[in-house]
């Protein structure tokens, strides 16, 4: 009898325990929409995980168990390019329910104490973003060019305030699973002592969140940089792309300047956060692929020219540099198709012709093993 017992309460001990990291997803959409089926896609260092469940008359369910809570995503489609809600997965009951025709604004969460706080604090910083902005625009016509300079000051002045209680709320909560999704929005400004500092106050079980380990990879990634013997030396051509002969296209006389090398193309802009952190792990790939292969290119458009100069020599990079104008930047955009967005890739083949319109970054595990196929082809 006493042996039961104990296997009985055992037996609660484990089915409690096992609950606690379990979570259930009841998620509808607002109105009859077509799809048959929804996606749930974590974000990983190496790329992303995707789970699925078939839409029926407008519901689906999500259940499973979670280590950490973390951001997910709900998506239409199994890449997230296109409708897609992002939240955070905590062992709970949620409930999720998804505007179609507004995926980003119009979708709602309940039932978890993280999803809460987190929408509650971005709806409290939006409206006072948007009701102060209000005010500015009322008192400051764009009339004249003296009311839209102090308009243009007062507003930078706004989204810095709004920035800054984030990064208020890092250094306050460094255990919250907020905190690296903040933090992501502006790690790369930080030196990389202020960065090391944030990153030590963060515990263990929080490290193991995605975020956590992309922002950990860039600050080793930097560290490593620093101490390394890789100076700029290394660095090629620096030049502004319209000061230069253009030959029948942009990328025809990038492949006419490298010939019988495959170009890895960055398109980056200076304001762009993601380009910034990117530079490390381009870095790191150029020590090691086969240099003499392949062929670092990077074109900076959008951008005010002395930004990019300055750039180039903060975040020490080698490989070639040019600058686009406006034409320039239109060109290309025409000349190798899809949206206009940044950071952006491209992978020319040792014959001067574009192999991937599209490539994958280079903090993906992906793009060593594609340059090195295309350049052995």
């Amino acid at each position: 009898m006493r042996t039961t017992t104990l296997l009985l309460i055992l037996a609660l001990i484990i089915g409690c325990n096992s609950k606690k990291d379990q979570y259930v997803i009841s998620g509808s959409f607002l109105d009859d929409q077509v799809k048959e089926w929804i996606y749930l896609i974590q974000l990983t260092p190496d790329g992303f995980k995707v789970d699925s469940a078939e839409v029926v008359i407008g519901k689906f369910e999500f259940n499973g168990s979670v280590d950490i809570t973390e951001l997910f995503y709900l998506s239409s489609n199994a890449d997230a390019t296109k409708d897609v809600f992002a939240f955070f997965l905590e062992p709970c009951e949620l409930e999720i329910v998804i505007d179609p025709s507004n995926w980003f604004e119009g979708t709602t969460v309940s039932g978890g104490s993280v999803n809460d706080e987190f929408f509650n604090m971005e709806a409290t910083l939006n409206k006072a973003f948007s009701d102060r902005s209000f005010e500015i625009n009322e008192k400051y016509p764009s009339s004249n060019e003296e009311n839209r300079d102090i308009k243009n000051r007062l507003i930078k002045n706004l989204i810095d305030s709004i920035a800054t209680i984030r990064q208020e709320y890092v250094w306050s909560n460094p255990g919250s699973p907020i905190t690296p999704v903040f933090l992501s929005n502006f790690y790369h400004t930080l030196t990389l002592e202020e960065l090391g500092g944030i990153l030590n106050k963060i515990p263990d079980n929080m490290q193991q969140a995605s975020l956590y380990k992309r922002i950990a990879t860039y600050y080793e990634l930097s560290i490593g940089q620093m101490d390394s013997n890789y100076n700029k030396s290394t660095k090629g051509e620096v030049a502004k792309m319209n000061d230069l002969e253009i030959d029948s296209s942009i990328i025809q006389t990038l492949a006419n300047r490298n010939p019988n090398k495959v170009l890895y193309i960055d398109m980056w802009a200076t304001w762009c956060g993601p380009c910034r952190q990117e530079f490390p792990h381009s870095n790191r790939l150029h020590e090691v692929v086969d240099t003499s292969k392949i062929a670092f290119i990077y074109l900076c458009a959008a951008s005010k020219e002395e930004n990019w100069r300055k750039m180039i020599e903060d975040e020490n990079l080698g490989g070639q540099h040019y600058f686009l104008d406006s034409d320039l930047e239109r060109d290309l955009f025409k000349e190798i198709g899809g949206q206009r967005y940044y950071p952006r890739y491209l992978i020319v083949n040792k014959s001067g012709e574009l192999e991937n319109s599209s490539a994958p970054r280079p903090s993906s595990q992906e793009t060593k093993t594609l340059l090195e196929k295309v350049s052995n082809s």
